[in-house]
């Protein structure tokens, strides 16, 4: 596995892979934990309207981060993030373990707020800790360094979630008590501050020359000296088709299954009684299947299709899984084949579509890499969120679902061939720019 790589990057490889898996390990908690608490704490009618609500806090939050990218180094930004969301996690620790407002209390009410705060908050770890994570890797790679090690930085961040989920599960059903919750929490929130031990090894282990990436003669030498502009990355999105490319790989995948899982999470819901810790249950059995299946497919399929096949047609393997599993979900809609759906979906996004479309980042210069990043990975994801939210909170009422329910399936299958056609054309363009050895700036 690591003949190909010399000492420093096989270093750099590993020490990537233990930080992709801790965090990993951390997500695959916190993920189903945001939909049961929620649902326990507010009720499940108000779930899309969480997503709504994201808009309000990614402002402020932006403007922190951009800050940070202005003013720090690359493996600065990441030690203030994790140490910021450990923080946040022990408060949260705190608050569902009180007595009368936490855990234990089972009644459902909007104006619970820890409910809506918890499931925001995790809403944005995808976008400061996910993705800013594989912003650092995208900024220290190289094309060829990509090629070899993306497949296997995405099997270790499987193998996190598969160890993460499993110790859950075990935990769950050996003990059935809500209390369990904020244990799991805390948890989640200690892998961050053990992952920043490694952030700080790449940084004073390996030399400089591997920490370069591909823009090595870009033009912006001390990219972290010049005068903060917090609309610069949302410009650059605006203005470069290539990386308004990359946000609406990013906006179709999200807004198609933000209305999928919410529909599976209401049958769930119903089942389980709204029960937290019952609905955690399910929902751990769905995240470790997901991670064994992702695992599988970043170990076997995509080094194959990073090595052997173009980013062309790499690119459309996952529109390609999400019309067939839209399908499937409206032709079979049970609560069987949904949880499959919702298993399989992010198997795929996570072992295939993920690696795949962070490559594309890599000949980009830093300002892309992470404020257009940032931009993508919020407001895309705000955006896509709130586009499936909004077609859940229509599916609520029996009136708005008359109209436009019968719309609904041949609206997703046609975002889904256009997701195709885009994703041809940001490959295409890859190619090319490789190949000619240019960046996208």
């Amino acid at each position: 596995m690591f003949n190909s790589f010399d000492f420093y990057e096989r270093k750099k490889l590993i020490l990537l892979s233990i930080i992709a898996c801790l965090v990993a390990s951390s997500y695959a908690i916190l993920r189903p934990l945001k939909i049961s608490i929620f649902f326990q704490f507010v009720g499940k009618d108000y779930y899309p309207y969480c997503k709504l609500l994201l808009f309000i806090f990614i402002a402020p939050c932006m403007i922190w981060y951009s800050n940070l990218v202005n003013r720090c180094k690359k493996h600065v930004v990441l030690y203030s993030l994790f140490t910021a969301y450990f923080f946040i996690g022990i408060i949260f620790y705190y608050l569902l373990s009180h007595q009368s407002y936490g855990i234990t209390n089972l009644v459902s009410d909007p104006y619970r707020l820890t409910g809506w705060l918890f499931s925001i908050s995790m809403d944005l770890y995808p976008t400061f800790i996910l993705g800013a994570l594989w912003a650092y890797i995208n900024s220290i790679s190289t094309p060829e360094f990509a090629k070899k090690s993306y497949g296997i930085i995405t099997a270790f961040v499987k193998a996190g979630g598969i160890v993460a989920s499993l110790l859950s599960i075990l935990l769950i059903y050996k003990n059935q008590d809500s209390t369990l919750i904020p244990i799991l929490v805390l948890l989640a929130s200690l892998t961050l501050i053990i992952s920043i031990f490694f952030v700080s090894k790449i940084s004073k282990d390996i030399p400089e020359k591997y920490l370069s990436g591909y823009n090595i003669d870009s033009k912006e030498k001390h990219p972290h000296k010049t005068k903060p502009k917090l609309f610069e990355g949302f410009k650059l999105m605006l203005t470069r088709p290539y990386v308004f490319g990359i946000f609406l790989m990013y906006y179709f995948y999200d807004a198609i299954f933000t209305g999928i899982e919410y529909q599976a999470m209401k049958t769930l819901s119903d089942a389980t009684q709204n029960y937290a810790i019952k609905m955690s249950s399910t929902l751990f059995v769905c995240m470790l299947s997901s991670q064994i299946i992702g695992l599988l497919l970043a170990l076997v399929v995509t080094p194959f299709i990073l090595k052997k096949m173009s980013m062309k047609y790499s690119l459309i393997v996952m529109p390609i899984v999400v019309a067939l599993s839209i399908y499937t979900a409206f032709t079979y809609p049970t609560l069987q084949i949904m949880l499959i759906v919702i298993t399989l979906l992010p198997a795929f996004h996570y072992g295939i579509n993920t690696p795949l479309r962070e490559v594309l980042f890599i000949p980009t210069i830093k300002e892309i890499q992470f404020k257009s990043k940032l931009w993508i990975d919020s407001l895309g994801r705000a955006l896509s969120k709130s586009s499936g939210s909004v077609a859940n909170i229509l599916s609520i009422s029996p009136t708005t679902i008359l109209i436009f329910g019968p719309l609904l399936l041949p609206s997703l299958l046609a975002t889904s061939v256009g997701w195709s056609a885009i994703a041809y054309l940001m490959g295409k363009k890859y190619n090319t720019v490789i190949s000619n050895k240019e960046v996208i700036q």
